[in-house]
This record gives C-alpha cells, sequence and structure tokens, in this order.
C-alpha cells in the first residue's frame, strides 16, 4: 500500500512539474525568442554543451533515484 502511494506521489509530481514548466513555456517564450534573435553571438561553445549535458545527467540520475526499486 505504501509503496503504491508512494509511484502515485511520484508520478502527481512529475505532472504538475511538467505542467507548470508549460505553462511557463509558454509565458515566456515570445520574449525570450525576440531577446534571442537580437544576440549575434549565439553559439554553444565547449562550456555551455558540458553545462547542457551535466544537468541532464543530473535530472535523470535524480529520476532514477525516485524511481528505483528499494
Amino acid at each position: 500500500m505504501v509503496k503504491w502511494i508512494r509511484e502515485w506521489f511520484t508520478l502527481s509530481v512529475l505532472v504538475l512539474l511538467s505542467f507548470c514548466l508549460v505553462i511557463l513555456f509558454w509565458a515566456t517564450w515570445p520574449l525570450l525568442s525576440s531577446r534571442l534573435l537580437a544576440l549575434p553571438g549565439l553559439v554553444l561553445n565547449q562550456e555551455a554543451i558540458t553545462a547542457i549535458a551535466m544537468l541532464f545527467f543530473i535530472v535523470i540520475g535524480y529520476i532514477k533515484l525516485l524511481c528505483g526499486k528499494n
């Protein structure tokens, strides 16, 4: 019973966070797209790619930690 509640709680939190991110992107995307086009040198360098990859791996690890079998 506790495992079932924990799984549904985890799923509910992920759905809620996803919904909040969609609303955030929907509200800010017109502002971001106009500002990003104004930047002439918008190129991903080695540090930016490394930071994005590290963030991706941290998020994947956190999700695996939450959904892992105990």
